[in-house]
């Protein structure tokens, strides 16, 4: 038989639809197996969150996505590492997250009737299921509601010590539990004294690494005294003449309000739990957490009765903090308010320095942790113009914040600063021998910038002479490792030479007639003889190396003296703020708006500080922020009625200009306040 290749061509054809078409039929059979596969190679090394693979494998084609809340950073690196391993696989992309961080760690149990309701960080060790299989036990055939989140770095002794708390929550008619770190508080109502003598005993053997805090149990109401029937024997005189008088005079006592409310916020969302007073409130609470979270909002909240009437203000009150809050805890107990988390991000640490958690009347403020937020890139920043040092970026903590405020200022400069804490310093670096040398190194330069970036540090600017940028240099390189010092330092250009005048004058002597009087040898400068015009030349001399310019001869065509409009534009008015308020006032707005157009034809070189002020009560430390915040509420409502920002220069200086003394309230007040300040020329 001849070979016939053309024919071959024929054949082709469905030989392809076949083959298109098994690979088509088993594309979902080669998924599953890639899927299978990795989800068993991660399975192997990471461990299980609540008993299950934390890891959800999807496959497309040969693509692979690993989705999840991981336990720890390694789990993630590794997860990527192993499905590219995996053969067959052609691309691994791991978007999921982390689980978060029980920093700092709070759970809690809230018993009401026959339910009990879980909440706070628990373990992916198994933890889970010992503490719901606890809350059973305690209350047997109850509804239990486990609204507990999945976390990192939960303490070890937790788990043991709720199973414990459990147990006492069973021994109550109602009540709460509640671990804040490694602190223990128990709060309820309905047991006989000998009952919280044997909780009060359990408790003071907690686990190793848990502590109790306190122990408020209400004993139930004595059983009324039920009057003898008629014709029964009646008792003894001298027992009953007493009993009955008690009995007759002794008024009815009712439970002081307790209150057991909790909320835990996470990357998802925020966990309410605890008891409310009403519907109204819970509505109320709810729409303070949809404020503090865009994550999902779980309603573990129960009304009771008996609920401490301003427990929902407090619950307010805190769910406002938590807006500025990542992962975070916080606890009413009987009386007492903790909260504690880590913030969003440096301008949120800021603020709730300068509004901190407040008790309302009737509540105490028990611990209240609040932690820096953590940048992925650390960065800090001062630059040097016109007499001015600069400071923006991060410090790591507040003391040392203020530590380059006061190297800064040592330097007899304006200092402005817009510092913000902040941690994620990388390990290596002395951040105050850093600022301090850099700090030290613009002092030195006539103009220029500092920047630290990372593990980079970058120097800018012009030094007055060749020996000083040599130092500059030789000094910053001390700084070693992990630093790498990158420096642009130029000279300052000399001055241009004097150009002498001219030795004779442009226009020519007039000669004296008989009868006009010699002129005078010296006149006064610019001086006219009467009655004379003077000369107009076309080309002006130039004046006499030294003498000073006039004014007329710097000033920009239609230039503004922007100092007169801005006082006239104030009047007597002044911007005052509320007691540890940040936001103007609502009635400062004719002010602003009246400001804003004395100052929209000022243009550079123009400079208008706006300085903030408080008044004396220096809360928490955070007076330096809170007049920063001020200034720069105060700008920002220039700037958006049309204000050049290059003009506005924000500074706090917190108590140290006071207008009056801080004797009276009176006095305090008129100290809150910002100030507007022309300082052109200076």
């Amino acid at each position: 038989m001849l070979l016939q290749p053309h024919l071959w061509l024929q054949g082709l054809l469905p030989v392809a639809l076949v083959a298109g078409g098994a690979l088509w039929w088993k594309q979902a059979d080669i998924e599953r197996d890639l899927s299978e596969r990795t989800s068993r190679a991660i399975a192997a090394v990471s461990p299980m969150v609540d008993g299950k693979p934390w890891a959800n494998v999807t496959v497309v084609g040969r693509d692979v996505t690993i989705a999840g809340q991981a336990p720890a950073d390694l789990d993630l690196s590794r997860s990527e590492t192993l499905a590219e391993g995996t053969f067959g696989v052609r691309l691994a992309r791991v978007p999921a997250g982390l689980l978060p961080e029980a920093n700092p760690f709070g759970w809690s149990a809230r018993r009401d009737g026959q339910k009990i309701s879980l909440s706070g960080f628990v373990a992916t060790d198994g933890s889970r299921a010992r503490i719901v299989e606890a809350a059973r036990q305690a209350l047997p055939g109850g509804e239990i509601v486990d609204q507990m989140i999945s976390a990192r770095n939960v303490p070890p002794s937790a788990a043991e010590t709720a199973v414990v708390a459990l147990a006492q929550l069973g021994r109550l008619a109602n009540g709460s539990v509640s671990l804040a770190g490694s602190t223990l508080r128990i709060t309820g109502g309905g047991a006989d004294a000998a009952t919280q003598a044997a909780i009060s005993s359990v408790v003071a053997g907690l686990p190793q690494g848990a502590s109790p805090s306190r122990v408020v149990i209400d004993q139930p109401d004595p059983p009324p005294t039920v009057p003898p029937a008629p014709g029964s024997a009646a008792p003894a005189p001298s027992v009953q003449a007493p009993a009955t008088s008690q009995t007759a005079s002794a008024p009815t006592t009712t439970a002081a309000p307790l209150t057991a409310w909790t909320a835990t916020k996470s990357g998802t969302g925020v966990v309410l739990g605890g008891s409310i007073a009403s519907e109204d409130a819970r509505r109320r609470i709810l729409a303070a957490a949809r404020a503090a979270t865009a994550g999902r909002i779980t309603d573990g909240m129960t009304v009771a009765a008996n609920v401490a009437p301003a427990a929902e203000a407090q619950a307010i009150a805190i769910l406002r903090q938590m807006a500025d809050l990542t992962a975070a805890q916080a606890t009413i107990s009987d009386k007492a308010v903790s909260l504690s988390g880590q913030a969003s991000d440096p301008d949120g640490y800021a603020r709730l320095s300068v509004t901190p958690l407040r008790p309302i009347e009737g509540f105490s403020l028990g611990a209240v942790e609040i932690t820096p937020p953590r940048v992925e890139l650390f960065s800090w920043r001062a630059r040097k113009r016109d007499n001015m040092l600069m400071l923006d970026g991060l410090a790591p903590s507040s003391n040392e914040r203020i530590a380059v405020l006061t190297e800064a200022a040592a330097g007899g400069l304006r200092v402005v600063d817009e510092m913000r804490v902040a941690t994620g310093l990388l390990p290596g670096i002395d951040y105050g021998k850093v600022t301090g040398a850099l700090v030290a190194a613009l002092a030195r330069l006539s103009d220029g910038s500092v920047e630290i970036s990372g593990s980079r540090v970058a120097v800018t600017g012009r030094a007055p002479d060749a020996a000083t940028a040599d130092a500059i240099r030789a000094g910053l390189a001390l700084l070693g490792a992990p630093l790498t010092v990158t420096t642009d330092i130029s000279l300052v250009p000399p001055a241009p030479p004097s150009v002498p005048g001219p030795v004779a004058a442009i226009a020519p002597a007039a000669v004296p007639s008989a009868a006009a009087p010699a002129a005078p040898i010296a006149a006064a400068p610019g001086a006219v003889p009467p009655g004379a015009v003077p000369p107009v030349a076309a080309n002006p001399a130039t004046p006499p190396a030294g003498s000073p310019a006039p004014v007329a001869a710097v000033a920009a065509p239609g230039a503004i003296d922007c100092g007169p409009r801005i006082a006239a534009a104030i009047g007597a008015d002044r911007l005052l703020f509320d007691y540890w308020k940040s936001d103007p006032r609502s009635e400062a707005a004719p002010a602003f708006d009246r400001l804003a157009a004395a100052m929209r034809g000022c243009r550079p070189p123009t400079k208008i500080e706006v300085s903030g002020h408080a008044d004396i009560r220096n809360v928490s430390n955070s007076n330096q922020i809170l007049s920063e915040l001020r200034a720069r509420a105060v700008r920002d409502e220039l700037i958006r009625r049309g204000v050049d920002p290059a003009i506005l220069i924000a500074v706090g200086y917190a108590a140290t200009r006071p207008i009056v003394p801080n004797d009276t309230e009176e006095h305090m007040a008129q100290n809150r306040r910002v100030d507007i300040t022309d300082l052109t020329g200076r």
